[in-house]
């Protein structure tokens, strides 16, 4: 008598015997009750809904199943007076058991057992679920789901491939995935990575771009925002592997923070402030609290003439003589581009902040800051162009991108933003304003802005 150990579902409908043979089943109509029987297994199909459901006659339903149990052994499928039931083991159901058990945390420990796992269980995929059906309504949506199943479990080995710093076998597999499933967003993210892995950074930038046009082709989209951040840290150099140390502050061979930004002449050679010494001791008590690791925020209103500008001049170089951090000036003036002052003081970081640190920023935000400094893409070879986009679209990537350089500047030392004659300001550059001081609330970073008394109450915008 046949002893079945496997029904398989992957590759074909068929079985195997416990000897390790395979027995073709000889007729569509019993390897379509079969693969229904597999897919439902160990549930008992009562035969109406059986015969309904392959468009079958009770008696047409009967004597299929009749010849199927002499082609694959009586103990195989249970008969009782109410319907059928397999009792053997199916290999989609193993595969679905095998991924299920895998731990795909990134311990070191967890992360090799897991590849192991996962390698095994993606061996005993024996191709397309259904292949001979996958179209009929009853196997649709099975079908999806263990492809969907099948294209993440060879995700996560492919990354754990990676983490492990197995590029080329990650490459042989990330490639062909990515032909059998052109639209899956993180298969191209891992396949650009793998490519970086393997020192091939022309062909992961290469594959961004492939990638790029079939979206915009295929769906009229671009690429998700996780898998563009995966290209502009390989254009600045990034090997693909998550697991790099951080690089941590930007340090010059003594051991200093290598943070040094020149005061504007505004500031240098302004004469010293006389008098007002409990407003000039407040604006230092401001710069101390920034110990506590957040965004603070002055606003200066007086008359013209009363000395505004020496007031901050003041702060300015008691910060930069006694090292407490770094401070950045911006004047607003009357007929000038619509993003200034904060195009002057971001041109300023661009020049003289360290090449690593302004490499972290293009890795992580690209070109957009090159709207407001085009320095950016000649101190940053690999910068890429800004995003092709609408105005407001556009706008929001700059404001991004500007709070992103700055909470990179505090992270390596306190920062101070001086923004004078505020009243003068376009509206545009009072929203960069308003989104900065909202999205560097958790940095250490104290924003002084100056004020005529007569603007502070009549102007909506500085208002709100």
């Amino acid at each position: 008598p046949v002893s079945v150990a496997v029904v398989r579902l992957l590759g074909g409908v068929d079985v195997v015997t416990a000897d390790g043979d395979t027995i073709e089943i000889p007729s569509a109509t019993q390897r379509r009750l079969l693969a229904v029987l597999a897919l439902e297994a160990p549930r008992r199909l009562r035969g109406e809904w059986l015969a309904e459901l392959l468009g079958l006659s009770p008696g047409a339903l009967r004597r299929t199943m009749a010849r199927l149990r002499v082609t694959i052994g009586p103990e195989a499928v249970v008969t009782t007076p109410t319907g059928y039931a397999l009792t053997c083991d199916v290999d989609a159901h193993r595969f679905v058991r095998d991924i299920a058990a895998v731990d795909v945390s990134t311990s070191s420990t967890a992360s090799t057992a897991s590849t192991v796992a996962l390698g095994s269980a993606l061996a005993r995929w024996g191709g397309p679920p259904l292949e001979e059906f996958d179209a009929e309504d009853w196997a649709r949506g099975e079908v999806l789901r263990l492809n969907e199943l099948h294209a993440g479990a060879t995700d996560d080995y492919a990354e754990a491939l990676i983490r492990g710093r197995r590029a080329v076998e990650a490459l042989a597999i990330l490639e062909p995935h990515v032909e059998r499933h052109p639209d899956r967003d993180r298969s191209w993210g891992l396949l650009i990575r793998a490519l970086a892995l393997a020192g091939r950074q022309a062909e992961a930038l290469r594959g961004f771009h492939r990638y790029r046009r079939l979206m915009a082709e295929a769906a009229g989209t671009e690429p998700s925002p996780e898998v563009v951040r995966i290209e502009r840290r390989i254009a600045t150099g990034w090997n693909g592997l998550d697991d790099a140390p951080s690089a941590g502050p930007v340090r010059d061979p003594a051991g200093d923070v290598a943070l040094h930004i020149p005061l504007p002449r505004t500031l240098s050679q302004s004469a010293p402030a006389s008098g007002r010494g409990p407003l000039r001791q407040m604006l230092r008590d401001e710069v101390d609290l920034l110990g506590s690791g957040t965004r603070r925020s002055v606003v200066l209103v007086g008359e013209s003439g009363i000395g505004r500008t020496t007031l901050l001049a003041d702060l300015a170089r008691s910060v930069t003589s006694a090292g407490t951090g770094v401070v950045l000036y911006g004047q607003c003036r009357d007929n000038v581009a619509p993003l200034e002052p904060f195009r002057s003081m971001l041109t300023s970081c661009v020049e003289n902040l360290p090449l690593p640190l302004l490499m972290e920023h293009v890795a992580r935000c690209g070109g957009e800051l090159v709207r407001l400094c085009p320095r950016l893409a000649e101190r940053v070879r690999t910068t890429p162009d800004p995003t092709s986009t609408d105005d407001a679209t556009a706008r929001h990537l700059v404001f991004g991108a500007a709070a992103d350089l700055l909470r990179r500047v505090a992270e390596q030392a306190p920062l101070v933003v001086l923004v004078d004659d505020l009243h003068r300001a376009q509206p545009t550059a009072l929203r960069l304003l308003r989104h900065l001081a909202a999205e560097l609330a958790e940095s250490p970073i104290l924003l002084v802005g100056t004020l005529r008394r007569s603007h502070a109450t009549t102007s909506g915008e500085l208002r709100s």
